[in-house]
């Protein structure tokens, strides 16, 4: 989570950076052999962090390395600000409102020339659908709809609301909330 980059978020039994990013390091090994091939969503757990950093030490661009190269991540896992799968728009959603029912339509259709339902995963105390789904034709609704995260809640290093734990299946166009349940030890 970069933490060292964001003293906002520092906590004294926070691990320094260069021990940040080893664990890092090892995590996107071992996930880079399940998924050798992965499409990710950028978001501000890295972009505001890194912008952060360069703004304090006026780094210029050209002197940043690749984040691929920093994480030491597969050579084909990709990253885009966002994904349109059919009339469904998958994005972080950290740079965009929270939405409200009657901005749904016209945020999509302002951005990408249609109405498109929504998921996003930034807001990680919500978990479902946000708003009512609305029609926009006869047999067509469109939704936004948050899926949680899956961080370990003993592993945070901020809080500003409670954690959901979960992860959301898209099912014929329609994304279904997956509660992650847990017993009183968090497994």
């Amino acid at each position: 989570d970069l933490q060292c980059l964001k003293k906002a978020f520092m906590g004294a039994d926070s691990p320094g950076p260069v021990q940040e990013l080893e664990q890092g390091r090892e995590f996107i090994a071992q996930l880079g052999r399940i998924f050798p091939k992965m499409i990710l969503l950028t978001s501000n757990h890295v972009k505001s962090r890194i912008k952060f950093a360069q703004a304090q030490g006026n780094i210029p661009s050209l002197m940043l390395r690749d984040w691929r190269d920093v994480i030491s991540a597969p050579i084909d896992w990709i990253w885009r600000d966002y994904l349109i799968l059919r009339d469904l728009l998958v994005e972080h959603g950290h740079d965009i409102d929270k939405g409200s029912r009657g901005g749904l339509a016209e945020q999509t259709t302002k951005r990408f020339g249609r109405p498109l339902s929504i998921v996003r995963g930034h807001i990680h105390s919500e978990h479902g659908d946000h708003i009512k789904p609305i029609w926009v034709t006869r047999e067509r609704q469109i939704r936004l709809h948050y899926c949680s995260c899956l961080m370990d809640p003993g592993n945070v290093s901020y809080t500003r609301a409670p954690t959901v734990l979960g992860c959301s299946v898209i099912y014929r166009g329609v994304p279904h909330p997956i509660p992650m349940v847990t017993d009183r030890h968090g497994r």
